[in-house]
């Protein structure tokens, strides 16, 4: 590291210069694999050079170069409250004091980047403009994540986890800014060490990287990233940008699911045929590229007014969204609390399905059918084309994977602001998503 130090900085290297290398290292070489795996895709192509740049560009050639020429190591290419000690008042007296106006450029940069710049990107592009363009962490997750995007969680409860958590370091992030210009002395001080390490280090770091084979590749960008929160925010109720789906010609393969690493049910809402509008939705678009049928596109819209019902008034819908949670705790409640009916009777067996997911990975679902003799009289079957239905049974069968709807279960929705909680009138039926693996 030492020579490409001295030519790039004019100085040593230390442990966050060769941190730095290692980090763009994962970009570019991960990045050359995503090209190449779609390479058929050219919003992929075009999306992962994009990354690649402003990591190789801005945030590791020109920072070594700013500090060669004795200026601050400055990141334009990360904001408030992401890079979250640019607008502290340490951060503002540092470059104060730099020769020929450049620190009060980086700092003015700063203002304009996160409260100009950020609302109106968002709001023309939706937040795939930073989360999936631009910023470094993002760019981690789309090259060197890639392999793992599959492993996000789609349950509720990490939907429930991730509304709270990302909020809440919102929250904190503007609260320790607030108190560091008001100036409390050691509380404060405190207050910012704390959140250096435990929100800075930890949770950005270690959890958000290494955790990519437990839960993901966004880890950090989904849960805790409070730039993210901003983002999702604006594009929620702002945006022009939506996801529009074609749900006549979705066959419910799953692999829009599978493959979204924000833990979106994109196929609940391309089966329904509505727009997708979601804050964590990073636009990512491989939803879009592994959909055997082009159900999905990435759009921006005249208007945020047209995307969903309602969108006509964002103010409103927030409100309503923070509603949202007391009226799902009380049908929940009401749902416990009704009396459940007796098991059908007849034959109950217990049938073992094998399903081959690709590259020689295989899983075995154990899955309890009940089939009533009467059921099984008066059952219907209908083709699909790329395989059948059974929905007497309470089951869907296609070749590219296998979802369990139950007995007379009404059609659930997935975890949006139209959220409701499911009604199972034979008692509680299990939820198996194994959506296939691209070709």
């Amino acid at each position: 590291m030492e020579p490409l130090s001295q030519a790039l900085r004019k100085g040593p290297a230390d442990q966050w210069f060769f941190y730095g290398f290692l980090y763009t290292a994962a970009v570019i070489v991960m990045g050359i694999r995503m090209i190449y795996r779609y390479r058929h895709n050219k919003y992929q192509i075009f999306r992962t050079l994009s990354v690649m740049f402003f990591q190789l560009a801005f945030a590791f050639v020109l920072p070594a170069l700013l500090r060669a020429f004795n200026q601050p190591e400055f990141y334009f290419t990360y904001f408030w409250p992401l890079k979250y000690d640019y607008l502290f008042p340490g951060s503002f007296e540092y470059l104060w004091k730099q020769s020929g106006g450049v620190g009060m450029f980086m700092f003015g940069w700063g203002v304009i980047a996160s409260f100009v710049l950020t609302p109106l990107l968002t709001w023309r592009f939706g937040k795939r403009w930073y989360c999936s363009w631009v910023c470094g962490c993002g760019g981690l997750a789309e090259t060197a994540g890639d392999p793992f995007r599959q492993l996000s969680s789609k349950k509720l409860k990490a939907w429930k986890f991730e509304r709270w958590s990302i909020h809440t370091v919102l929250v904190l992030i503007v609260v320790l800014t607030a108190l560091l210009w008001v100036d409390l002395g050691r509380i404060s001080n405190d207050y910012k060490a704390w959140y250096g390490f435990f929100v800075g280090a930890a949770l950005s770091g270690v959890v958000g990287v290494g955790f990519y084979p437990l839960l993901g590749s966004r880890v950090w960008c989904r849960f805790f990233c409070p730039m993210a929160a901003v983002l999702g925010l604006f594009q929620r109720f702002f945006s022009r940008f939506r996801i529009t789906t074609n749900g006549d010609q979705c066959m419910s393969c799953g692999n829009c699911s599978t493959y979204c690493e924000m833990g979106i049910d994109v196929r609940a809402y391309a089966m329904q045929g509505k727009n997708i509008v979601r804050a964590s939705c990073v636009g990512c678009g491989v939803c879009a590229a592994v959909c055997p049928r082009g159900v999905l596109k990435l759009e921006n819209g005249k208007t945020h007014k047209d995307r969903f019902e309602g969108a006509e008034h964002p103010l409103a819908d927030l409100l309503g969204a923070l509603k949202k949670k007391e009226r799902s705790a009380t049908a929940a409640a009401r749902l416990a609390a009704s009396p459940r009916p007796p098991p059908p009777t007849g034959s109950h067996r217990s049938r073992p399905l094998r399903l081959d997911h690709g590259r020689g990975r295989r899983r075995t679902l154990v899955l309890i059918l009940s089939l009533p003799p009467a059921t099984v009289l008066t059952g219907r079957a209908r083709s699909s084309g790329h395989g059948f239905r059974l929905s007497a049974f309470g089951f869907r069968l296609s070749a590219f994977g296998f979802r369990w709807l139950g007995v007379g279960c009404r059609s659930s929705q997935d975890r949006s602001g139209d959220d409701e909680v499911l009604d199972y009138p034979s008692g509680d039926v299990p939820h198996v998503d194994t959506g296939g693996r691209p070709g």
